[in-house]
């Protein structure tokens, strides 16, 4: 049996999110519920996506291209690197530096749309789920922002 990139890609995007889940676990009981809402989802459909990609024929497309395999790798480093700063820094502050660098970075747009998508990532998940929804949000190791 072959192993084509697209399982492979869909194996690694499924360990990620289940480590995610892991991680979400261990936070304090306030700070659970909303990565568990977000996660279990994603969780649900990287299985069908995976099992779908197992079940599929092969074909020529699946080669993955070099240039590709670097995108990969990049977002893959981009969230273990998301969640690393989530981890230290919190949630509000950790997905608004994520969007930012990740746009100024791996997106390679400039300064105003990297600084537009970091804001609304602030806006987002503090003013939505933190002040409108009262989840209370994870403050991160600094325990920058926490409530």
């Amino acid at each position: 049996m072959k192993v084509r990139s697209e399982s492979v890609f869909n194996f690694v995007i499924l360990v990620v999110l289940v480590w995610f889940l892991y991680g979400a676990i261990g936070f304090p009981s306030a700070a659970r519920s909303f990565p568990l809402i977000v996660t279990l989802p994603a969780v649900v459909l990287a299985v069908w996506v995976f099992v779908q990609s197992l079940m599929r024929k092969p074909s020529d497309k699946d080669v993955m291209p070099v240039e590709q395999r670097r995108r990969l790798l990049q977002v893959l480093v981009s969230l273990i690197g998301m969640v690393v700063a989530v981890w230290i820094v919190g949630l509000v502050v950790g997905i608004a530096l994520y969007g930012l660098l990740f746009t100024l970075l791996i997106a390679r747009r400039g300064w105003i749309a990297a600084l537009g998508v970091g804001v609304f990532g602030f806006l987002l998940v503090f003013v939505l789920f933190g002040q409108v929804l009262h989840f209370p949000l994870y403050g991160g190791v600094l325990n920058i922002l926490s409530q």
